[in-house]
C-alpha cells in the first residue's frame, strides 16, 4: 500500500514540475526508515529502485533515497 502512495506523490510532483517547467527526476527522497522497509518488501519494489553497493546508497525514481525521521511519511525533493 506504501507503494502505491509513494507512486501517486511521485506523479503528482511530476506534473506540478512538467507545469512550472522544472525537470522531473528528484534530487532526493526524504522517506522515514518505517515506510522505507515496508516499501522495500514490496515485490513490485525492483522496478522503480536500484541499490549501488559500493557505498550502500539507495536510488528511487532515479532519487537518492534518504532514510529520516525528520519527516512523517516523507518528502519529494
Amino acid at each position: 500500500m506504501e507503494l502505491d502512495d509513494l507512486l501517486q506523490d511521485i506523479s503528482i510532483w511530476r506534473a506540478e514540475q512538467t507545469e512550472i517547467g522544472e525537470p522531473t527526476i528528484p534530487k532526493k527522497i526524504l522517506i522515514h526508515p518505517t515506510l522505507l522497509e515496508a516499501i522495500r518488501k514490496d515485490k513490485r519494489i525492483n522496478q522503480y529502485s536500484t541499490a549501488q553497493e559500493g557505498d550502500n546508497s539507495y536510488f528511487m525514481f532515479g532519487a537518492r533515497v534518504v532514510p529520516t525521521t525528520e519527516v512523517e511519511k516523507w518528502e519529494i525533493e
